[in-house]
């Protein structure tokens, strides 16, 4: 099994909604290095535990909140957390990421990610306290905004330094294009994951951790950090993207279709 030395937790915390039961997997090393990241985790789970031509939005499909072995430490560009599920907009696989502050918090409570399926029977939200699970009741939490439901539930759990992630009213009602939310700004925005999270009655994931992640070699590790940071630090499109961010690379990326205006043309 993978160890905490090497970035990986070598856990999975399984959550089914229906039966209202938390488990926590250990995963094998060879599964984690053949399918590297979240992303590639994510995508080797779904195909190989989702039933064929599960409808996207039925109980059946499965979501998954996925990280990677250098979430939680200093590296830059790894804060991010991916979401996997079967997508209610293409009928296919998608995944989706988003930035912030919820992957890191995910791996410091001790798991690489989290597995959804089932239904609640009424609207539920997570609360993932390092190895403590509860269902908690959300129907007060149905209908608000993002922002209102993350200000809720950190004032319900008296802890403002705790992580969610939440759907608004387009993921309630299904809207196939839905996001999920994250640090009030941050959206897993692709392949409709809002809707599948309101598919299954569950409105947010609330997480707090006091774990960490440990480094194997600490010495090497600080090196590489100090060469990326130059290495970022002195590239020529540093500054613009400070100020900028991604929309710096709409013209670019419009100029060979990479963008779905048009319908990709």
């Amino acid at each position: 099994l993978v160890t905490a030395k090497e970035g990986y937790i070598g856990k999975i915390l399984r959550i089914n909604l229906s039966k209202r039961k938390a488990i926590t997997q250990e995963l094998d090393r060879e599964l984690l290095y053949t399918y590297l990241g979240g992303r590639g985790l994510g995508i080797c789970l779904l195909y190989s535990e989702l039933p064929p031509r599960v409808d996207p939005l039925d109980s059946k499909n499965i979501l998954y909140f996925l990280t990677g072995p250098l979430t939680g430490t200093m590296t830059p560009f790894t804060s991010k957390y991916v979401v996997v599920t079967k997508s209610p907009l293409t009928g296919t696989y998608t995944r989706s990421l988003a930035g912030g502050h919820f992957g890191p918090e995910l791996k410091f409570a001790g798991y690489d990610g989290v597995s959804i399926e089932g239904k609640a029977e009424k609207p539920t939200y997570l609360w993932i306290d390092n190895e403590k699970i509860e269902f908690k009741d959300a129907s007060h939490l149905w209908g608000k905004t993002t922002r209102e439901t993350d200000e809720i539930i950190i004032k319900e759990l008296g802890d403002d330094s705790v992580r969610i992630v939440c759907i608004g009213q387009a993921g309630e009602n299904k809207v196939r294009f839905a996001c999920i939310m994250n640090d009030l700004f941050r959206a897993a925005g692709r392949g409709g994951t809002g809707a599948v999270m309101g598919s299954k009655n569950l409105k947010a994931v609330a997480v707090r951790g006091t774990m960490g992640v440990k480094i194997a070699y600490m010495k090497t590790f600080k090196k590489a950090l100090l060469d990326a940071y130059k290495s970022i630090t002195n590239h020529p499109g540093t500054a613009s993207r400070k100020i900028y961010g991604t929309t710096e690379s709409v013209a670019s990326i419009g100029l060979f279709g990479g963008i779905p205006t048009r319908n990709f043309q």
